[in-house]
Protein backbone atom coordinates (compact mmCIF):
# COMPACT_ATOMS: atom_id res chain seq x y z
CA UNK A 1 0.00 0.00 0.00
CA UNK A 2 1.43 3.77 -0.60
CA UNK A 3 3.64 5.29 2.18
CA UNK A 4 3.02 8.59 3.10
CA UNK A 5 6.93 10.67 3.13
CA UNK A 6 7.56 11.92 7.39
CA UNK A 7 8.85 15.08 5.67
CA UNK A 8 7.45 16.37 2.93
CA UNK A 9 4.23 14.68 3.21
CA UNK A 10 3.91 13.28 -0.37
CA UNK A 11 2.25 10.01 -1.19
CA UNK A 12 4.49 7.50 -2.69
CA UNK A 13 4.01 4.17 -4.04
CA UNK A 14 4.71 1.04 -2.09
CA UNK A 15 7.79 -0.24 -4.04
CA UNK A 16 9.92 3.01 -3.71
CA UNK A 17 11.96 3.06 -0.97
CA UNK A 18 12.71 7.04 -1.05
CA UNK A 19 10.29 9.67 -1.22
CA UNK A 20 10.36 10.92 -5.08
CA UNK A 21 9.47 14.53 -4.15
CA UNK A 22 12.19 15.35 -0.93
CA UNK A 23 14.21 11.74 -1.42
CA UNK A 24 14.10 11.19 2.62
CA UNK A 25 14.19 7.29 3.36
CA UNK A 26 10.98 5.50 3.81
CA UNK A 27 9.56 4.86 7.43
CA UNK A 28 9.19 1.40 9.20
CA UNK A 29 5.80 0.18 9.50
CA UNK A 30 6.15 0.89 13.53
CA UNK A 31 7.61 4.26 12.94
CA UNK A 32 4.71 4.71 10.40
CA UNK A 33 1.95 3.45 12.98
CA UNK A 34 3.62 5.78 15.74
CA UNK A 35 3.05 8.81 13.28
CA UNK A 36 0.04 7.87 11.95
CA UNK A 37 -1.39 7.99 15.69
CA UNK A 38 0.46 11.38 16.73
CA UNK A 39 -1.53 13.14 13.53
CA UNK A 40 -5.05 11.48 14.77
CA UNK A 41 -4.50 12.43 18.80
CA UNK A 42 -2.83 16.15 18.44
CA UNK A 43 -5.98 17.72 16.22
CA UNK A 44 -8.48 15.76 19.51
CA UNK A 45 -6.32 16.84 22.32
CA UNK A 46 -6.48 20.62 21.14
CA UNK A 47 -10.30 20.79 20.29
CA UNK A 48 -10.68 18.94 23.63
CA UNK A 49 -8.41 21.78 25.50
CA UNK A 50 -10.14 24.67 23.72
CA UNK A 51 -13.68 23.17 24.31
CA UNK A 52 -12.68 23.28 28.24
CA UNK A 53 -11.44 26.73 27.96
CA UNK A 54 -14.28 27.91 26.63
CA UNK A 55 -16.85 26.33 28.69
CA UNK A 56 -14.67 28.15 31.69
CA UNK A 57 -14.12 31.13 30.09
CA UNK A 58 -18.30 31.60 29.89
CA UNK A 59 -18.66 30.50 33.65
CA UNK A 60 -16.42 33.72 34.32
CA UNK A 61 -18.27 35.25 32.56
CA UNK A 62 -21.93 34.80 33.97
CA UNK A 63 -20.78 34.99 37.35
CA UNK A 64 -19.15 38.19 36.67
CA UNK A 65 -22.26 39.78 35.11
CA UNK A 66 -24.21 38.11 37.49
CA UNK A 67 -26.49 36.72 34.62
CA UNK A 68 -28.39 33.64 35.13
CA UNK A 69 -27.26 30.31 32.68
CA UNK A 70 -30.46 30.54 30.95
CA UNK A 71 -29.88 34.58 30.26
CA UNK A 72 -26.44 33.86 29.15
CA UNK A 73 -27.21 31.13 26.36
CA UNK A 74 -30.06 33.23 25.55
CA UNK A 75 -27.58 36.39 24.46
CA UNK A 76 -25.12 34.10 23.21
CA UNK A 77 -27.59 32.72 20.67
CA UNK A 78 -28.84 36.08 19.81
CA UNK A 79 -24.92 36.72 19.13
CA UNK A 80 -24.50 33.75 16.84
CA UNK A 81 -27.02 34.48 14.59
CA UNK A 82 -26.37 38.06 13.77
CA UNK A 83 -22.53 37.19 12.99
CA UNK A 84 -20.70 33.81 12.89
CA UNK A 85 -17.41 33.98 15.12
CA UNK A 86 -14.51 32.85 12.68
CA UNK A 87 -11.98 30.76 14.69
CA UNK A 88 -8.38 31.06 13.51
CA UNK A 89 -5.94 29.05 14.54
CA UNK A 90 -2.98 29.66 17.10
CA UNK A 91 -0.03 30.48 15.94
CA UNK A 92 3.43 29.46 17.74
CA UNK A 93 5.71 32.08 18.72
CA UNK A 94 8.25 32.84 16.27
CA UNK A 95 11.44 31.16 17.18
CA UNK A 96 14.62 32.95 17.54
CA UNK A 97 16.44 33.53 14.43
CA UNK A 98 19.52 32.39 15.35
CA UNK A 99 18.08 28.74 16.32
CA UNK A 100 17.44 28.62 12.51
CA UNK A 101 18.77 25.01 10.74
CA UNK A 102 19.53 23.96 7.38
CA UNK A 103 18.99 20.01 7.61
CA UNK A 104 19.87 18.08 4.90
CA UNK A 105 17.26 15.93 3.16
CA UNK A 106 18.77 14.98 -0.08
CA UNK A 107 22.17 16.16 -1.64
CA UNK A 108 24.66 14.81 -4.27
CA UNK A 109 27.21 14.16 -1.27
CA UNK A 110 26.17 11.68 0.62
CA UNK A 111 27.64 12.18 3.93
CA UNK A 112 25.48 15.67 3.96
CA UNK A 113 22.43 14.04 4.06
CA UNK A 114 20.73 14.27 7.26
CA UNK A 115 23.17 16.94 8.86
CA UNK A 116 21.93 20.28 10.46
CA UNK A 117 23.63 23.68 9.28
CA UNK A 118 23.21 26.79 11.68
CA UNK A 119 22.23 30.01 9.77
CA UNK A 120 24.91 31.76 12.55
CA UNK A 121 23.25 35.47 12.12
CA UNK A 122 25.13 36.65 14.92
CA UNK A 123 28.35 35.76 12.97
CA UNK A 124 27.64 36.80 9.50
CA UNK A 125 25.20 39.51 8.80
CA UNK A 126 24.35 37.80 5.40
CA UNK A 127 25.06 34.16 4.84
CA UNK A 128 25.34 33.12 1.28
CA UNK A 129 24.54 29.45 0.06
CA UNK A 130 26.45 28.09 -3.28
CA UNK A 131 28.96 25.90 -4.61
CA UNK A 132 31.96 27.76 -4.03
CA UNK A 133 34.20 27.71 -0.83
CA UNK A 134 34.11 31.49 -0.41
CA UNK A 135 30.39 30.87 0.60
CA UNK A 136 29.22 30.46 4.22
CA UNK A 137 27.03 27.95 3.58
CA UNK A 138 28.58 25.79 1.16
CA UNK A 139 27.31 23.16 -1.20
CA UNK A 140 29.02 20.70 -3.50
CA UNK A 141 26.17 19.99 -6.25
CA UNK A 142 26.81 20.72 -10.12
CA UNK A 143 23.27 22.07 -10.09
CA UNK A 144 23.59 24.67 -7.46
CA UNK A 145 25.64 27.74 -8.62
CA UNK A 146 29.25 29.31 -7.51
CA UNK A 147 26.92 32.05 -5.54
CA UNK A 148 23.08 30.74 -5.77
CA UNK A 149 21.48 32.75 -2.91
CA UNK A 150 22.01 34.71 0.06
CA UNK A 151 19.83 34.38 3.17
CA UNK A 152 19.49 37.93 5.27
CA UNK A 153 17.13 39.34 8.08
CA UNK A 154 14.88 41.93 7.02
CA UNK A 155 12.27 43.68 9.62
CA UNK A 156 12.86 40.57 11.95
CA UNK A 157 12.15 38.41 9.14
CA UNK A 158 14.78 35.83 7.55
CA UNK A 159 14.49 36.22 4.06
CA UNK A 160 15.76 34.12 1.22
CA UNK A 161 16.75 35.65 -1.76
CA UNK A 162 17.70 33.82 -4.99
CA UNK A 163 20.83 35.65 -6.90
CA UNK A 164 19.96 34.84 -10.08
CA UNK A 165 21.02 30.82 -10.04
CA UNK A 166 21.22 29.14 -13.18
CA UNK A 167 19.26 25.85 -12.08
CA UNK A 168 17.12 28.40 -9.60
CA UNK A 169 15.75 27.88 -6.10
CA UNK A 170 12.69 26.15 -5.11
CA UNK A 171 10.35 25.74 -2.53
CA UNK A 172 8.09 22.75 -1.62
CA UNK A 173 4.14 23.40 -2.20
CA UNK A 174 2.05 20.80 0.23
CA UNK A 175 -0.84 21.91 -1.84
CA UNK A 176 0.09 21.12 -5.46
CA UNK A 177 2.91 18.39 -4.25
CA UNK A 178 5.50 20.17 -6.12
CA UNK A 179 8.32 22.56 -5.91
CA UNK A 180 7.76 26.16 -6.87
CA UNK A 181 10.51 28.33 -8.38
CA UNK A 182 11.47 31.60 -5.52
CA UNK A 183 13.25 34.74 -5.98
CA UNK A 184 12.67 35.89 -2.48
CA UNK A 185 10.65 34.24 0.25
CA UNK A 186 10.39 34.44 3.92
CA UNK A 187 11.75 31.04 5.51
CA UNK A 188 10.09 29.41 8.30
CA UNK A 189 10.54 26.34 10.23
CA UNK A 190 8.96 23.29 8.54
CA UNK A 191 9.47 24.81 5.14
CA UNK A 192 11.28 23.12 2.41
CA UNK A 193 13.58 24.76 0.33
CA UNK A 194 15.54 22.86 -2.92
CA UNK A 195 18.40 24.47 -4.71
CA UNK A 196 19.29 23.53 -7.90
CA UNK A 197 17.68 20.13 -9.08
CA UNK A 198 19.57 17.78 -6.06
CA UNK A 199 19.64 19.53 -2.83
CA UNK A 200 17.23 19.59 -0.83
CA UNK A 201 16.96 20.96 3.25
CA UNK A 202 14.36 21.48 5.54
CA UNK A 203 14.22 24.67 7.44
CA UNK A 204 14.11 23.27 11.64
CA UNK A 205 14.69 25.20 14.79
CA UNK A 206 17.28 24.10 17.63
CA UNK A 207 16.32 21.01 19.38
Amino acid sequence: MPWKCPVCGTENEDDREFCVVCGAVRPSAEEAEKQEALQLQEPRDKHIEKVEEKVAGEEAAVVEAGETVEEAVAVEEKAGEEAVEEVKPEQPPAPPIEALYFEVVNAPAPDLVGKKIPLMFKVFPQITIGRSPENVVILPDPTVSRRHATIRVEDGRVVLIDLGSTNGTFVYNSETGSFDKVEKIELKPGMIVRFGENTIVKITTEP
